[in-house]
């Protein structure tokens, strides 16, 4: 999920997007951006129906090295 968000064009994905590109389904999905967003490693933000998902700025360099 990380690596996805990460390489986004946006830089943000939204959970359907992220539900398609791995094969989960999005409450799944739903339930592991919650955890991450609990731990501070991603930020969520909802437009209209949309839920987008964005690594936290202060946690960007972490989840870079993370990903290497």
């Amino acid at each position: 999920m990380l690596s996805l968000i990460l390489t986004s064009d946006s830089g943000e994905v939204t959970i359907g997007e992220l539900a398609d590109a791995i094969g989960f389904r999005q409450p799944t999905i739903t339930h592991h951006a919650g955890i991450l967003v609990d731990d501070g490693v991603v930020e969520r933000s909802v437009r209209g129906r949309q839920v987008w998902l964005s690594i936290a700025s202060d946690r960007l360099g972490a989840v870079r090295d993370l990903l290497r």
